[in-house]
């Protein structure tokens, strides 16, 4: 199987169409990408994402990410290789994304707002964005998961 590649710009909107970061959004381009790509690089360095390739690259001057999937099905094209290997980077970038929310020290203090002076409990709110955390991790394992369910070796549909 040859390598494939995908651009940044592809893996970023991707990205961007599943998280609502209105302060993302504000950042001037360059800083936004580069916010991202390590974004990309945290996901790509986790060992679950790690053994999906038998070979896999960054090139941050070029913006592309080249890559061999280990275990093809017969049945995947090349197209349908990149859509789940977007769809995948794409899911680990939103956990990268919610982690430092979580372990930040905004989060430990006490949210007050508008005229009636209303309180905002930390811990709810910690516990909202852990279970964003969660709910973004089981979503990335999931996909990997069912796929991974589809090359069973006990199945013979691998390679």
């Amino acid at each position: 199987m040859a390598s494939l590649t995908l651009n940044y710009d592809d893996l970023f909107a991707s990205f961007l169409g599943a998280i609502t970061d209105y302060k993302l959004a504000s950042l001037d381009q360059s800083d936004a990408y580069q916010l991202m790509a390590g974004y990309l690089r945290k996901t790509i360095a986790r060992s679950y994402i790690k053994r999906l390739f038998t070979t896999s690259s960054l090139d941050d001057e070029t913006q592309i990410f080249t890559f061999e999937l280990r275990h093809p099905t017969n049945s995947e094209n090349d197209e349908d290789m990149l859509e789940w290997v977007k769809l995948i980077l794409s899911k680990g970038m939103v956990v990268e994304w919610c982690e430092p929310m979580v372990r930040s020290v905004v989060n430990m203090s006490q949210f007050f707002g508008g005229k009636e002076n209303k309180y905002y409990s930390q811990a709810q709110h910690l516990s909202e964005l852990r279970g964003l955390l969660e709910d973004a991790k089981l979503e990335l394992r999931r996909e990997i998961a069912d796929r991974g369910y589809i090359n069973n070796t006990y199945l013979g549909n691998v390679k």
